[in-house]
């Protein structure tokens, strides 16, 4: 029964409905890399295993949407040739940065080169560490905090470690650390620098773009110009500088005020915590958990360079899935697989921002467009993916497959998903789907049959809406009946669009609506 248990898997077009079960793959937890808050959770052993099923050592296998390294490295290791697409310059430092991550060694050294410039007549750490000096709530000793919360606009409390008590402490805030915090004007030189290294005044969306810098205080906007433009006067040797915009770029999002994991929206909750960023870049520096090991996964190559060569390597290409498809003979990739992006407006504003700063305002071309994007709605998104699964469809082979991860899979992201494959000719082949929580895993099939899979052999255009009505409702009542218990709503509908999708319906509903 392909809908009982705890999963929903099954076939898909052009399969026996009655055939084969494909279970659910559940993956290891997944481990952090840089700005991996904001991407989708990838599970580990999830590509490895859909790499064993559909390509051999030795062969082309693609990422078009490039949102995690995760595939990059599990097949790379399994010894495929892998190409992972990225139009985003940020996300792209820092996948490249988790398959070759910089040794530690260099990432402490680097930030000492930073702590010892001069910022007037102080070091460069003594200035970042004042900014967040406090006193113990107890004992009255000079502390260094390492992050304040803030409670409706106001500093609420504090948490730092006193080395004369020896213990970490969270105390209320007193008033000399809410005058401190004061000292940084709302609108101050800090926030005109951090504003027009990507929006110059006369810039049209310039507004819309500032209300983006709501997610940092004024006094870390202050710490930021700081660090940036102090690291920018040092000479350093290229992996040097490498590792110093690396860490730069982590206490970019770390000191945002948005703290849970894929925030929504640019505005900060009522509550949040602003960090030390000195601290942080302290922390960022010693901690291996931001990198995935400190060796190579696999060898980082140009595109000419590893489509002339059968080993295992890697390449990080500069653009999306539709530049590369230039560079590529169509019809020859066996397998693609991709974490697919959700809608993402968060990251893609703070991109904009994270290259302005790091790297100059020409270098945020690529993303400016997105920042000043004011709706990221499920259409616009489906049409996005589309486009993108459109131009994967020329560069796969007959007999080939896609396999679309979506570990966030809430149904607005599956509907949009299978839509957008069905609109670009993919079969459905087989499909798992998981409750609690909510995901999905797709293999697409390059469509051969797709002007025959009609339902009840009607044309798309006079398919009648009653038909994709009755899909739905009887894929409905089939969840409830085969696991015979209550079943959320969200599986409930996501179950609803693979049977539409299974029959080539999506497309037929959307051209209709």
């Amino acid at each position: 029964r392909r809908y009982g248990g705890s999963d929903v898997s099954g076939g898909g077009a052009g399969s026996d409905r009655s055939g084969a079960v494909k279970m659910f793959i559940p993956g290891y937890p997944p481990s952090a890399f840089p700005l991996s808050r904001h991407l989708p959770p990838l599970a580990e052993g999830v590509c490895a295993a859909y790499a064993e099923q559909h390509s051999a050592r030795g062969d082309l296998v693609i990422d078009p949407f490039g949102q995690s390294p995760r595939p990059a490295i599990e097949l790379a290791r399994a010894g495929r040739r892998v190409v992972l697409a990225s139009p985003n310059p940020v996300l792209r430092f820092a996948l490249i940065n988790t398959l070759n991550p910089p040794p530690p060694k260099l990432l402490r050294a680097a930030l000492t080169r930073l702590a010892d410039a001069r910022a007037g007549d102080a070091r460069v750490e003594t200035r970042l560490r004042e900014l967040y000096r406090s006193t113990c709530h107890d004992c009255g000793t000079k502390v260094d905090v390492d992050f304040f919360t803030w409670d409706k606009d106001a500093l609420a409390e504090k948490n730092y470690y006193c080395e004369a008590c020896g213990e970490h402490k969270l105390r209320p805030a007193d008033p000399a650390d809410s005058a401190l915090a004061a000292k940084h004007a709302p609108r101050g030189p800090h926030y005109y620098w951090a504003l027009e290294r990507l929006a110059p005044p006369d810039d049209p969306d310039r507004e819309f773009i500032a209300s983006a810098l709501e997610a940092y205080t004024p006094r870390a906007l202050h710490a930021i110009f700081t660090l940036t433009y102090k690291a920018q006067t040092l000479e350093l040797t290229p992996p040097e500088r490498n590792a110093l915009d690396l860490l730069l770029l982590m206490a970019y999002d770390e000191g945002t005020s948005l703290e849970e994991d894929h925030p929504r929206s640019l505005k900060p909750h009522t509550r949040y915590r602003e960090k030390n960023l000195w601290l942080t870049l302290e922390r960022l520096a010693t901690d291996e958990a931001n990198t995935d090991g400190d060796q190579p996964a696999a060898a980082l190559l140009p595109l000419p360079d590893l489509l002339a060569r059968r080993e295992a390597a890697v390449t990080v290409f500069d653009g999306s899935v539709r530049d590369l498809i230039k560079h590529l003979e169509p019809a020859t990739v066996p397998l693609m697989i991709s974490a697919l992006p959700r809608r993402n407006a968060v990251l893609w504003t703070l991109s904009a921002f994270w290259v302005a700063w790091l790297w100059g305002e020409s270098a945020a071309g690529p993303v400016r467009n997105f920042a000043r994007r004011r709706r990221y709605d499920w259409a616009w998104h489906e049409t996005a993916l589309r486009a993108s699964f459109s131009a994967c469809h020329k560069l796969l082979k007959p007999d080939s497959h896609f396999v679309a991860l979506l570990p966030e899979a809430d149904p607005s992201f599956v509907g949009a998903a299978l839509t957008a494959a069905d609109g670009a000719d993919f079969d459905l082949v087989d499909f798992a789907l998981r409750g609690d929580p909510m995901e999905a895993q797709f293999t697409f099939g390059v469509a051969q049959t797709f002007q025959s899979a009609r339902a009840g052999g009607h044309a798309l255009q006079s398919l009648p809406l009653q038909t994709i009505r009755r899909c739905a409702e009887d894929t409905a009542i089939a969840v409830i009946r085969d696991r015979g218990e209550p079943v959320k709503w969200g599986l409930i509908i996501s179950a609803a669009f693979v049977e539409l999708a299974r029959d080539h319906l999506l497309r037929a509903a959307v051209e209709q609506t």
